[in-house]
């Protein structure tokens, strides 16, 4: 199992919450672009192409907990 970046983590599990790359940036204070490049970096190294696979894959490993991330 590959290594996520709390940011990566932290991007996923808001986008598990409902949260839009725009929503997710401002709440950890980043632009939606770079939301979208930890996106694409976590759904990498899952080996899976969409955000949804790769929120499903995470939940299923335990690396995520479905749950609102405290920042």
């Amino acid at each position: 199992m590959l290594h996520l970046t709390t940011r990566e983590e932290l991007c996923l599990n808001w986008v598990a919450q409902g949260k839009t790359s725009t929503e997710i940036g401002l709440i950890l204070n980043i632009s939606a672009r770079t939301v979208n490049f930890h996106i694409q970096n976590a759904c990498g190294k899952m080996g899976v192409r969409k955000r949804q696979a790769a929120i499903a894959k995470a939940l299923l490993e335990g690396r995520i907990s479905g749950m609102p991330p405290i920042s």
